[in-house]
Formats: C-alpha cells, sequence, structure tokens
C-alpha cells in the first residue's frame, strides 16, 4: 500500500514538473515567435525521428511569406551541415560554411535567434538554443524516442503562435505462422494468420 502512495506521489510531482516546464516553454517560445515575425519570418519546421531508447531532431528550417504554401514535405532533404565526428575531441568538427548547402532559411533561422538572445541576459531564462530542435520537441507529447519510436515533422505557425504535430509512432505487429514440412515428401505448407501463402518448396 505505501508503494501505491509513494508512486502516486511520484506522478503528481512528475505531472506538476511537467506543467511548470511546458508553461515556461510557451512563455518563451511566445516571446521568440514575436521577434521571428518581426524578423520576416512566418513559419519555422523540424523533423524527428527515433527508436530503442534514442532519437534526433533535424535543423529547424524557417520561411517567409508564402513559401510555405509551395512546400512538398515529402521532398523535404536533409541539410548536410558539413560536420564530421572527432572521435579524439568527442564532438563534431565544422568543415567550412555550415549553412553552404542550406535550402530553408536554415542559417538565417539559426542567426536570429542568436540575435534574439544577444538582447538577453546572459542569465535570462527566455534565451533560447539556437538549434532550436530538441527544445521544440518538448512540446510533442507522444513517445516518439522509446521502443519502436516514431517520426514527423513539427510545424509551428509563428503569426498565430500555433505548434501543429504531425507524426507517426511504430508499433510491433505479431502474425500467427503455421508451417508443415513433410520430409518424405519435400513439399511444405505456410499459412499466415490462417491464410495459405505460397511456399518455398
Amino acid at each position: 500500500m505505501s508503494n501505491d502512495i509513494s508512486r502516486d506521489d511520484w506522478l503528481k510531482d512528475y505531472y506538476k514538473r511537467e506543467k511548470k516546464k511546458r508553461v515556461s516553454l510557451i512563455n518563451r517560445f511566445s516571446k521568440l515567435a514575436n521577434f521571428l515575425v518581426e524578423k520576416g519570418f512566418n513559419y519555422l519546421t523540424i523533423e524527428y525521428e527515433g527508436a530503442g531508447d534514442s532519437g534526433d531532431c533535424m535543423t529547424t528550417r524557417g520561411f517567409k511569406d508564402k513559401e510555405m504554401e509551395t512546400l512538398d514535405l515529402e521532398q523535404y532533404q536533409f541539410l548536410d551541415e558539413g560536420r564530421e565526428w572527432d572521435s579524439k575531441e568527442n564532438k563534431y568538427i565544422q568543415n567550412g560554411d555550415r549553412w553552404a548547402h542550406a535550402k530553408y532559411r536554415e542559417g538565417e533561422v539559426y542567426k536570429a535567434v542568436e540575435e534574439y538572445n544577444s538582447n538577453l541576459a546572459d542569465d535570462s531564462k527566455d534565451r533560447i538554443d539556437p538549434d532550436l530542435g530538441w527544445e521544440l520537441c518538448e512540446f510533442i507529447d507522444y513517445d516518439w524516442i522509446n521502443n519502436e519510436g516514431g517520426q514527423g515533422t513539427l510545424i509551428f505557425n509563428l503569426e498565430e503562435k500555433v505548434i501543429e504535430v504531425d507524426g507517426t509512432q511504430n508499433v510491433c505487429a505479431t502474425e500467427d505462422v503455421e508451417e508443415s514440412i513433410n520430409l518424405n515428401t519435400g513439399t511444405q505448407t505456410v499459412k499466415y494468420d490462417g491464410k495459405d501463402v505460397a511456399p518455398l518448396i
């Protein structure tokens, strides 16, 4: 009984912390949205994917005017930032211009957030990592990192201050399989979920 009570207390404390974190995120990104709109941006997008207790989010893209209306998300290309992993230094090393292959104002977004941060005190809680990705992905509620994971696109409408998540969650499926191999005749029968399928032999 005491374990149930402590678990309930832990859950209450967890949800309290998560709510506080969400309120902080909303306030911080609302202020950033105002700044980015003044810079001419109307949308940000970011892609994410994960599985097996690990995940990653890609470089944040920015859009102005009507650029978002003509964007085909299916034709998105990941940005090659020209970085290589240095195993001795245990970090990425930049080779040349990070934004040389940028197609969706990635560098402009990064520099705009740097400018936004420069107007804040060094210890301000409103400061935001210019890469944006992981902090934006904090808005996603479903578990896209653990087990089979998931993937998707987060779309931030800066003018309306609305974040939409267009994602999928991977699930593990199981099917009943029946096989019978007759060594005398060299024949085989196979059934998947009760339905006959063509055997190999």
